[in-house]
This record gives C-alpha cells, structure tokens and sequence, in this order.
C-alpha cells in the first residue's frame, strides 16, 4: 500500500473523512494554496473542495487567509493534529458524564 494512502487511513482513523484526508495531505503538499489548486491536486471538483476547506477550518486543521484579493488556505502543522484528539476526548469525557447522570434513572 502506497504511503499516501496509508496516511489517507490514518487520518479516517482521527475523523477525517477520505476526502478531507486527501485535502490535508495536498495541503502539506503544495503549502498555501488557493481552494482550485488544492482541489486539481487532491482530484476533487473546486466548489466541493471549498466545502471540505470550510470544514476543515471549523476543525481548526486549515486556515484561510487572503493574499493579493485571493483566498488562499494552509495546513495546520501534523502536530496540530493532537489538538484533534484532545477535542474528542473531551467530548468523550462529556458524554461520559452525561450517561452517569441519567445511568439511575434508565436503570
């Protein structure tokens, strides 16, 4: 199996979509990079890639900012990516909590 395609499964493994995946490693690729570029190299339509951008960004995996009127957007360095983590381990935690509370009453 090829390298990217080990990366593109690990980083499913921590939430990503395949799509996203492929999103973020063009990204770590190419570095900034307008949503078209991103897209040619990720093998995505532009508009779908600008929906994945948005989201990615939302994660707090990619920024945007603008560079001579255009958008353009960068990958949040892989160490970013513990930041992921720490996320859902505090949702985890959250919905831990909340089952204990109510754990009584569906006993």
């Amino acid at each position: 199996m090829a390298l990217h395609h080990i990366l593109e499964h690990r980083l499913q493994d921590l939430g990503f979509s395949m799509e996203e995946a492929a999103v973020y490693l063009a990204l770590l690729e190419l570095g900034p990079q307008p949503a078209s570029v991103v897209a040619r190299k990720a093998g995505l339509k532009r508009g779908h890639t600008y929906n994945l951008l948005s989201s990615l960004s939302e994660k707090g995996i990619v920024q945007e900012f603008e560079k001579r009127k255009v958008k353009q957007f960068t990958a949040t360095p892989p160490q970013g990516l513990f930041a992921v983590l720490d996320r859902k381990k505090e949702e985890l935690e959250q919905q831990k909590q909340h089952l204990t509370e109510v754990l009584p009453l569906l006993e």
